[in-house]
């Protein structure tokens, strides 16, 4: 049950969720899709081919509860071996109107030779058939699922306690697919995790599986050479089953597997469809095909061989369709309409056969602004569309709530939306901005900032903020170098770190031009060498198991090692797709700094001897020279800075005038050698420090800006969370440590509840089926999960908390929360996110943020040190460790080794689960600011340190990271997961591949827009300041865009390609004239 659930989860369920009762043919026959049966929303390409499939299989009594009637999916690709995977040519494809050990011309003469010798036996007992095996048994679920729990047991299990010979396991796909297209007695088709889980063709667990007679250790399934990883084979091949010439043929394979082609003749409502398909299996796999009761009452052992049989050989589907299974509408013939940020699946796969040959698709041409409102006066944090009470809902930093009226309309009228500003909650925000004006900031201190005072009719989310708290949490005092270490003043400065420059450039036209051309530079920068030798690495030697490092008590420096000693080469370490942070130098907390003057006479030294203390590049695109640096260099001795300030520091009055700062020490920050250490003879945790290194894109030909800083930058919309349809707003930052429930509607306050016992610095909600959930995060390290009860008038809340999630080390900023998933990710200032269950609030995992997989684990590297490329990650339990019954012995017992200071030592609070934190030489914490996460399992994180978008596995597994040199206020999710959305200090819009980080216009988004100003190109110009949060409608219909200056601006697809069409159509019947 909880495999199916993971994998019904993991694969973009929303069509998934239902209960089938009824027969089968009836269950066809009902409206399960809005106004359509199941195939006629299929054909008309309402739902996609995966979640089609899997409910052919769920309806024809196919279950992940029972190995001998698994799911069963088709094999989809037949070409295993080329340097690229080329979706618009057919041959790449197999031929679905064939079982797939019937793909030859040549197997398919042999087959029907086959099938009349038997037909000629005339024998009751021996019924002919084409194929003496099956394409679903339970022994080939668990040859396919080797590699993961509970089926390594299964298959030690039915191997009477120990692997079977290496070769005769799951090794490459290329040769398990000649296998199966070569071998009569081999004709398996696929099962749902070739397209929904990778972590099955990986060796994650680290199981010794024997050696192969050519000399090759069984680790990771040998991949194709078209892919680097399994995560990318997964999602390569889920696009192929999502493609143009899958769709137009599916159908055929459904018909072998569930329609008309299934039962042959001698088989009760069977035909001759299935004989001239070469589709006929031993009679026992068809239902019904002898009467069991009947064989039970007469012979009871041979009914006992019977059943054995039966289960073991295989079973047949029950069959779905009598008549052949309609095709697919070609996609030309398919009323598109676009999204802002979600794919259209099979766009980009057109087969350029002529047979394939469709009309050009219409596209639209740009994202345009549709409308300009003033909200308020402060920053918009939040935007939620409450589309039941056709309301749109705003809050702005001085907790101000707009409670606007807000129609979407057809997508081809202009504006496509009807909109009626709440005036009352502008005249209060107003009010409360007008005590932020730049001479009140001289005179007055920031917590009278931050206190609105009331008006008539304005609508307030809870109390005021807790000013300091809320201002420790944040980058506004950032420690220069000389301040840091020398034990001086710190430097006020401004946490948005864009060059002069570059802050000129917002709000024109230039901007978004010129952010593009960066984009494509650092893509260029790209290294083609590297990510050719690591896919030849991977088809060449299977992936081997990684090694987690279990955490320590913190005064120890001792790691534990599951698996044989890492190697490490030098091509390996210059492998750009693993290549080293791009951070600057860093300090550890026992480092001390000499004169100012030890630096001046030092430096020239210090240049010459190490790439350590370079400045930052020239290339004008923000990259720093780290990324251009060996990983032996990036983790030498001398990569250090100044250390960073404690967090009292910061709040306390310890904090010392920027005026006292000596012009040395301000100079010193921004040198090229930062600081000259002394290395003391231990080493810890190491921060970020001065702007440069928090990620400025900057040259020496360009001065970070430093504006005067906002008592409201330090504010996010993760302080606000709605339940729309409930009219109840979440809010937390208050200075008395509580969660406040307010009505947007009045601005009356419902229900505040105080568990906390220090800030709350984060709330999210999650709903699934009638439950909801709010999630807390907060300064005392620990999530809280409640239950969520919107029909109770007074308390909505329930006051016991439903579960407490413990592990971090520090303050709790950021909490992101997926129902179907069924987990919570929470990022902390300690650098990691924490994985854990939503309903049962069971610990899963730790992710380091920031963090890549090390030499030793790339896959050049792991064909030498047996080390899988499997992430970069920890689980809950060290599974490496541990043997299986029946004689198989796994990896020995892991040996402790002394690591000098490399290791994150942690126990986790309160008897959690230790945490396995991955080995960093000279490792930078990042905190976590923002989270997200995808429908299909990703988890996106952005911090300020050093601006680093990262993609990771809710397993834990390292995808990809970028540097977006600026910093992000908001990210936002597609709805299919394909593409996230960022909006930062540049002013402009981000479209995103969750996957990879590039932008988003390539692939089924070539030809749309990719990065949005926010300009109609006629009245409305680019945006002029920073983006503070974003929204997508329902259907993404339109992106709804917050601004600092208290503006939204309301985006849509230029809707001119509808009318284009509409007009082509009226021409087509006759009603408009050429």
């Amino acid at each position: 049950a909880k495999l199916y659930r993971y994998l019904k989860d993991k694969a973009k369920p929303p069509n998934l969720n239902m209960t089938f009762s009824g027969k089968p043919k009836e269950v066809l026959l009902r409206h399960i899709h809005p106004g359509m049966t199941l195939t006629q929303a299929w054909v008309n390409r309402k739902m996609t081919t995966f979640d089609y499939l899997m409910h052919l299989n769920l309806i024809a009594g196919r279950t992940f509860n029972d190995l001998a009637q698994y799911p069963v999916f088709p094999w989809v690709l037949r070409d295993y071996s080329s340097p690229k995977l080329d979706l618009k040519d057919p041959k790449t494809f197999r031929e679905f109107q064939w079982p797939i050990g019937a793909q030859l011309s040549t197997q398919r003469k042999q087959l029907a030779d086959k099938y009349n010798s038997f037909a000629g036996l005339l024998d009751d007992e021996i019924l002919p058939y084409h194929f003496g095996s099956h394409y679903s048994t339970s022994a080939m679920v668990i040859w396919y699922l080797i590699r993961m729990e509970p089926f390594t047991s299964y298959h030690v299990w039915l191997q009477d306690g120990k692997f079977d010979f290496p070769d005769r396991l799951f090794n490459s796909l290329e040769a398990t697919w000649k296998g199966c297209t070569t071998n009569f007695q081999d004709v398996k088709e696929l099962i749902p995790e070739f397209f929904a889980i990778p972590e099955f063709l990986e060796n994650v667990n680290g199981i010794d599986m024997g050696t192969r007679q050519d000399g090759q250790r069984l680790k990771g399934v040998v991949l194709p050479i078209w892919c680097k990883d399994a995560h990318d084979f997964v999602r390569k091949n889920r696009d192929a089953l999502e493609s143009e010439y899958v769709s137009r043929n599916i159908h055929q394979w459904i018909d072998l597997i569930f329609g008309y082609k299934q039962r042959p003749s001698h088989v009760i409502g069977g035909s001759d469809h299935a004989k001239d398909a070469f589709n006929v299996f031993v009679h026992l796999t068809y239902s019904d095909a002898v009467n069991v009761e009947e064989i039970k009452r007469s012979d009871p052992l041979l009914y006992s061989q019977t059943i054995r049989q039966i289960d073991n050989y295989g079973q047949t589907p029950c069959q779905l369709f009598d008549k052949p299974h309609p095709e697919r509408v070609p996609i030309d013939q398919v009323d598109i309409i676009w999204p802002i940020a979600s794919i259209i699946t099979g766009v980009d796969t057109i087969p350029r056969s002529s047979s394939y040959r469709t009309a050009p698709l219409d596209k639209p041409s740009k994202i345009l602004c549709y409308g300009e409102f003033k909200v308020s006066n402060s920053p918009i944090l939040l935007i939620i569309e409450c589309r039941t009470l056709e309301k749109l809902v705003t809050v702005d930093s001085t907790r101000v709530i707009g409670y606007h009226f807000f129609q979407p309309r057809l997508p081809d009228i202009v504006p496509p939306y009807l909109i009626k500003i709440d005036k009352y909650s502008f005249i209060a925000s107003s009010n409360s901005a007008s005590l932020s004006s730049e001479q009140t900031q001289k005179s007055k201190p920031l917590s009278r900032y931050l206190t609105s005072h009331s008006t008539q009719r304005e609508k307030l989310a809870g109390v005021p903020f807790a000013s300091e708290g809320m201002l420790s949490q944040n980058n506004t005092y950032i420690p220069e170098a000389a301040g840091a270490v020398g034990g001086g003043a710190r430097s006020k400065v401004h946490s948005a770190f864009l060059s002069d420059s570059r802050a000129s450039w917002v709000g024109t036209v230039k901007n978004k031009l010129i952010y593009l051309e960066e984009e494509n530079e650092l893509r260029n920068n790209t290294s083609s060498k590297s990510v050719n030798n690591a896919r030849k690495a991977n088809h060449t030697s299977a992936q081997s198991s990684s090694s987690s490092s279990s955490r320590a008590p913190s005064h120890s420096i001792s790691v534990s090692i599951a698996s044989s000693t890492a190697t490490s080469s030098k091509s390996a370490a210059s492998n750009t797709m693993f290549a080293p942070i791009p951070v600057r130098q860093a300090v550890t907390a026992t480092d001390t700094v000499t004169s100012v003057s030890d630096v001046a006479d030092n430096s020239k030294d210090d240049v010459s001897e190490t790439a350590s203390v370079t400045s930052m590049g020239n290339s004008g695109v923000g990259m720093y020279d780290d990324s251009q640096r060996t990983h032996q260099q990036l983790m030498s001795k001398e990569t250090i800075t100044p250390k960073p300030p404690k967090l009292r520091d910061y709040m306390g009055k310890q904090k010392v005038p920027s005026s006292n700062l000596s012009s040395k020490s301000s100079s010193l920050s921004n040198s090229k050698a930062n600081a000259v250490v002394k290395k003391s003879s231990s080493s810890k945790e190491t921060y970020p420090t001065d702007s440069t290194s928090l990620g400025a894109s900057s040259s020496s030909s360009m001065k970070v800006s430093r504006p005067k800083d906002r008592v409201d930058e330090h504010l996010s919309g993760n302080l606000f969370a709605l339940l729309p349809d409930t009219k109840l707003l979440f809010s937390c930052g208050h200075w008395d440590n509580s969660i406040k429930v307010t009505a947007v509607d009045s601005g009356l306050l419902i229900q505040s509840i105080s568990h906390h016992r220090e800030l709350v610095t984060c709330v999210c909600l999650a709903s699934d089926f009638g439950k909801h959930w709010l999630v807390s995060g907060s300064k005392d390290c620990i999530v809280i999960v409640w239950e969520v009860f919107p029909d109770r008038e007074n308390d909505p809340v329930n006051a016991i908390p439903f579960n407490f999630l413990y592990g971090h080390d520090d303050c709790v900023n950021s909490v992101a929360v997926h129902a179907e998933l069924d987990i919570i990710v929470s990022g902390s200032d300690d650098g990691t996110i924490i994985v854990h269950s939503l309903r049962e609030g069971q610990y899963l995992r730790s992710i380091l943020v920031g963090s890549r997989p090390p030499p030793s684990l790339d896959s050049k590297a792991s064909s030498s040190s047996g080390n899988n490329n499997s992430g970069y990650y920890s689980n809950s339990s060290n599974s490496s460790s541990s043997n299986l019954k029946g004689g198989v012995s796994l990896p020995s017992t892991p040996v402790t080794r002394t690591v000098p200071a490399t290791a994150v030592s942690h126990t986790p609070r309160h008897g959690q689960l230790q945490h396995q934190h991955h080995l960093r030489s000279k490792s930078t914490k990042r905190r976590v600011h923002l989270l997200c996460i995808s429908p299909e399992g990703y988890i996106v994180t952005y911090s300020n340190d050093g601006h680093l978008l990262c993609t990771y596995s809710t397993n834990g597994r390292f995808i990809d990271m970028t540097d977006v040199r600026e910093r992000l206020y908001a990210l936002c999710m597609s709805e299919d997961g394909k593409v996230v959305l960022t909006g930062g200090e540049r002013g402009l819009v981000v479209f995103r591949w969750v996957t990879t980080l590039c932008i988003a216009n390539n692939g089924s988004r070539d030809g749309l827009d990719c990065v949005a100003d926010g300009s109609d190109e006629k009245n409305i110009g680019p945006f002029a300041s920073p983006i503070r949060s974003l929204f997508l409608t329902n259907q993404e219909r339109h992106l709804i865009v917050g601004l600092e200056s208290g503006h939204i601006r309301i985006l849509a697809q230029d809707s001119e390609y509808l009318r284009r069409k509409l007009h082509k159509k009226l021409m087509e019947i006759g009603i408009l004239n050429m």
